[in-house]
């Protein structure tokens, strides 16, 4: 496995966490696993994880490392190589030439996502493609272009999801209530608001921060918790986004509780009455906070997708309101918070719905289609 920002690392990152999780559920059918990382990998707080052996490689992800790298498989003679791979993760180099790998072993792309930044990344993704041994998508958007590729062999590419990088604690909805609520200092009656993952440009924050600075005039009894860290670059858009608050008068309504350890978040998302997820391009199964939500049956409020989906059933399992649009999120929001009956619903919706996303299912398919 192939993936820079394997966990624990100073770069929180959901490919990473994703490799992390798939591992450990690959190791359970009996394989063993080498992870190829980056320097940033924190050796002193990992946990030696039987079956699964942590190589940091250096932060440089360029031809230098490709060859480094070539030469390390050549010795161990793996059975396969797998490039968990979104853009930004690697160098131009580095992506140009991966596929060479095939020489020795044969290579799988799991596609997180396929294009972004330069537009040179669209013949990167073509490359990675048709020369690579076989392709894994993890989302439908990556689904959606691949049935676009010409001449692309469909017996070469198979579709599995993520999972939930957050693991669920067993905990009542009740029970993490009372915890969070006397952690946090909270009103007894305040419904708890949740919105979970890194923070970046995309996720919605600012449509909801409009809509719940205007839906505080209608319904007052409510906290809304930001939970997740930084990403690296966006501090300054961290900033941005705790002023927009403020300019909405939301001081007193949210609390920043930033990067938490797994059980925390867990225990914080399990409390929750109502999760906020309104990505601005749309709802989709790429998306490893929407999953976090879905593992703990919660009432989610998201948006409509640009592509035709499979798993998302409006009113159902999620809540959908176009995307950027504050007056919407907030009629939607509004609904719920007034509605006992309706979150429940949508509580039961997610928790069937999240067992198509199970880590267990997710890794047998993997080893099927690794070995087939």
């Amino acid at each position: 496995m192939v993936s820079p920002n394997y966990p624990p690392n100073t770069i929180a990152c959901g490919v990473g966490d994703f490799t992390r999780e798939l591992s450990r559920e690959i190791v359970k059918l009996g394989n063993e696993i080498v992870v190829i990382a980056s320097d940033q990998y924190i050796a002193e707080r990992r946990s030696v994880e039987e079956g699964i052996r942590v190589v940091p490689f250096g932060n440089h992800w360029n031809l230098l490392t490709l060859l480094k790298l070539f030469r390390f498989c050549m010795a161990e003679k793996f059975d396969c190589i797998n490039l968990q791979y979104s853009s930004p993760l690697y160098g131009f180099s580095f992506k140009l030439f991966f596929p060479l790998l095939r020489l020795l072993s044969p290579v799988i792309i799991s596609f997180h996502s396929l294009f972004g930044g330069p537009v040179y990344n669209k013949w990167i993704a073509g490359i990675l493609i048709f020369f690579s041994s076989k392709q894994i998508s993890t989302n439908e958007e990556v689904d959606h272009l691949l049935t676009k590729v010409p001449l692309l062999s469909k017996a070469n590419w198979v579709s599995i999801p993520i999972g939930s990088n957050i693991n669920r604690i067993k905990v009542t909805p009740e029970e993490a209530r009372e915890k969070v609520v006397e952690k946090m200092g909270f009103k007894k009656d305040d419904l708890v608001l949740t919105h979970f993952g890194l923070y970046y440009p995309g996720k919605g924050v600012e449509t909801m921060m409009e809509a719940l600075g205007n839906l505080k005039r209608e319904f007052s009894d409510f906290h809304l918790l930001m939970l997740g860290a930084v990403r690296p670059g966006q501090k300054d858009y961290y900033q941005s986004l705790v002023s927009l608050a403020e300019g909405y008068e939301l001081g007193s309504f949210i609390t920043w509780v930033g990067y938490q350890p797994e059980e925390d978040v867990s225990l914080f998302l399990s409390a929750t009455d109502i999760y906020l997820v309104p990505y601005d391009q749309g709802v989709s199964s790429r998306r490893g906070s929407l999953m976090a939500g879905l593992s703990h049956a919660l009432p989610i409020i998201s948006t409509l997708p640009s592509i035709p989906f499979k798993y998302f059933k409006n009113n159902e399992n999620l809540l959908l309101v176009p995307p950027r649009a504050s007056s919407e999120l907030q009629k939607a929001i509004l609904d719920l918070m007034r509605n006992s009956e309706k979150r429940e619903s949508l509580r039961s919706g997610a928790e069937l719905l999240y067992r198509q996303f199970s880590w267990e299912n997710i890794a047998e398919e993997t080893v099927r289609f690794l070995k087939g």
